[in-house]
């Protein structure tokens, strides 16, 4: 007689997720759409984005080149653009990773362009993507969510989500990122996952449920590369769960869903490096980061299928095979290297990542002074309230061997990657939302068993989301008290507008000249994508990675103190039209680029301190025997001996310090 373990082959200990899962209800979904929805009204407050006039202006430099990407395809009826020969020096900059991205923002503008008015429809559309992103991903965590643990722990995991400064700075209105489609992925690979493994019925819905999870993730790997650290915590918490299984059946069942949810992960990504390298698929010619995602991928899927083999598979064929997949995998980023990372060996590379916010971390440290404010003002305290929801949310009933690998793994790697650096923390929304969400409902249902309270009642999720509250107030308060409309976001949009002004007057100076050939804009790399998109014109330099030469030029350019040199350069990079940062901050521009360059600012004495909220807050002072550099030259406007300079364009703007008084010159534009 078959013992009780080998006649239940689908046994709920070994699940990733512990309730049986179904489709969402009605009643389900309707509160799903309703929570959604107020976790995403605060977004119309913050909003990055100013609409004046039927245009659209954003804070990001980067939104700007993916509505110039987005434009391009629109118009030119193209379907994908291998390179953008309008950023950077000639013949331009490869592009890589953004059809999905692309391809989200197209269809938008395809489908509800025609219906926006102004004169600038796509942006005007396009900035509403990350918002329904946002909404999208919200009722599909509460929906699969309440599959799992329970429409109670669901609501409270939705509500800590969705308030959550990630979650509302990764959707926020106006920032169309690529990081909004990331989350969505994200949600949806990770609780279809857990779903699949809690389906105890067997047939073909797991599988689904599978296939949909390694999509997903594919899609999220082919969108941002570090994304592929997901990929390895779902691929080591099935390891662990399978090997760590006693009973044979189980341990195979769960080795063939990962066997499945694997190829379905590398079948997607295969399309994506068809799609973006396409006819440069060899060794030799084609991407050498997409390819590696392809073999790192396949091998992983091979280890699996070869530790599933036999009916009765041994951990001692598990490790191995993933052993042998892991020494191949080391060998080979060793002996490849130097393509691998070619892109962080830029002389440049390690300054210019330095001075980008998402990689500053979140605990400041400066001459042996350190602050945590930072930390605070973004994710509260819940921050060291992690290690007691992770013990709670271990011994809840709810949450089987499987799920505390999942999330446990994600927790304690996801987080101090966070702190480590900023960006990590936008994908932490997950992790921290279902870790607190289910520890503290669990605590709570112990407190009131404690107190003679039965089990079950909605007492305890609404004590949870009390205790959520109390942990994440600093950050509410600093993210909807001081963030919101602050002089910061009006102050990048009036930028924007100015650069919008710029870049119309360039075109039409350009169009004027009936030239042979697109004259290129030299700028800083901040202003870069915006010129880029208004002027229709190409730019040298623009904050992405493969552009660093841009970035470079730019830098030396502003920064020489010989005119000739300076000449040369412009030159080198087809530029024609010299377009200043903003007056007022012109020295500082030029004491960034001078660190960029050289590793510390030539010019200027720097003095660093760390203020009230964790940031470090620079003063910086000219020494007197600071070469007059092209910067100094021009926003002072001593080009007496620069015959081959003249001012085409001046934005004036009333002074900031004084607005009764005169204008004063903001940005000034040279041809």
């Amino acid at each position: 007689m078959p013992s009780p373990e080998r006649a239940i082959p689908h046994a709920p200990s070994a699940a990733i997720g512990h309730a049986e899962a179904k489709g969402p209800s009605w009643p389900t979904l309707l509160a799903a759409m309703v929570m959604a929805s107020a976790c995403t009204w605060p977004q119309s407050h913050r909003r990055p984005a100013v609409f004046i006039r039927g245009q659209v202006f954003v804070l990001d430099p980067d939104d700007y080149t993916r509505f110039h990407r987005v434009r391009r395809l629109a118009e030119e009826g193209l379907w994908r653009l291998d390179r953008l020969s309008e950023l950077g020096p000639p013949p331009g900059v490869r592009m890589h990773w953004t059809l999905p991205n692309d391809y989200l923002l197209l269809a938008t503008y395809r489908l509800f362009g025609p219906l926006a008015g102004g004169a600038d429809p796509l942006a005007a559309v396009c900035v509403w993507v990350p918002v329904a992103a946002g909404w999208t991903t919200l009722v599909i965590l509460f929906c699969l969510a309440a599959g799992l643990w329970g429409a109670r722990t669901a609501a409270v995991c939705t509500l800590l989500a969705g308030l959550s400064p990630s979650h509302q700075t990764a959707f926020s209105l106006g920032h169309p990122d690529h990081h909004a489609l990331l989350e969505l992925l994200l949600v949806t690979s990770f609780f279809t996952l857990t779903a699949a493994a809690a389906d105890r019925d067997g047939g073909r819905r797991p599988r689904r449920l599978l296939i949909t999870s390694g999509v997903t993730l594919g899609l999220a790997v082919w969108v941002v590369v570090q994304a592929l650290y997901f990929w390895g915590i779902s691929l080591a918490a099935f390891l662990a769960t399978a090997a760590l299984e006693r009973d044979p059946l189980e341990g195979r069942r769960l080795l063939r869903q990962g066997t499945w949810w694997s190829l379905s992960v590398l079948a997607t990504v295969l399309v994506g490096h068809v799609l973006e390298n396409a006819p440069n698929l060899l060794y030799q010619t084609g991407d050498m980061i997409s390819l590696t995602q392809v073999i790192l991928l396949g091998g992983a899927s091979a280890a699996l299928v070869v530790a599933g083999l036999s009916k009765r598979p041994s951990r001692t064929r598990l490790w191995a095979s993933v052993l042998a997949f892991g020494a191949a995998a080391a060998v080979y980023a060793w002996a490849d290297r130097e393509a691998l990372f070619r892109w962080t060996h830029h002389p440049l590379a390690e300054r210019w990542f330095g001075q980008l916010l998402e990689f500053d971390p979140l605990l400041s440290v400066l001459d042996g002074q350190w602050s945590a404010q930072r930390l605070h003002r973004t994710a509260g305290w819940a921050a060291y309230a992690l290690p007691a929801a992770l013990g709670f949310f271990a011994i809840c009933p709810s949450v089987s061997r499987g799920g505390r690998w999942l999330f446990g793994l994600l927790a304690v790697t996801l987080i101090p990657l966070g702190v480590y650096q900023i960006r990590w923390l936008l994908h932490a929304e997950l992790v921290w939302a279902s870790l607190l969400a289910v520890g503290l409902v669990e605590l709570s249902e112990r407190l009131l068993h404690y107190a003679g309270r039965r089990r079950g009642s909605w007492t305890a999720p609404l004590l949870a989301l009390l205790l959520g509250g109390v942990l994440f107030w600093p950050s509410w308060r600093s993210y909807y008290g001081e963030y919101l409309g602050s002089g910061y976001m009006i102050r990048e949009t009036e930028r924007s507008q100015n650069m919008a002004y710029v870049g119309q007057r360039l075109q039409a100076l350009a169009a004027n000249r009936q030239a042979s050939w697109r004259p290129a804009i030299l700028a800083d790399w901040t202003a870069g994508p915006a010129l880029m998109y208004f002027s229709r014109l190409p730019v040298i330099a623009a904050p992405y990675h493969r552009d660093l030469e841009g970035i470079e030029a730019a830098a030396r350019f502003f920064v020489t103190p010989e005119p000739e040199e300076a000449r040369a350069i412009a030159r080198r990079v087809g530029a024609r039209y010299v377009v200043l940062p903003e007056l007022e901050f012109a020295d500082l521009t030029q004491s960034d680029m001078e660190e960029l360059l050289l590793g510390r600012p030539r010019s200027f004495d720097v003095q660093r301190r760390l203020d009230e909220n964790g940031e470090i807050a620079r003063r910086i002072r000219r020494r007197p025997d600071a070469p007059v550099s092209m910067m100094w030259r021009l926003s002072r406007n001593e080009t007496a001996d620069l015959e081959w300079l003249r001012p085409v364009v001046t934005v004036t703007l009333p002074d900031p310090r004084s607005p009764a008084g005169p204008s004063m010159a903001r940005h000034v534009a040279y041809e």
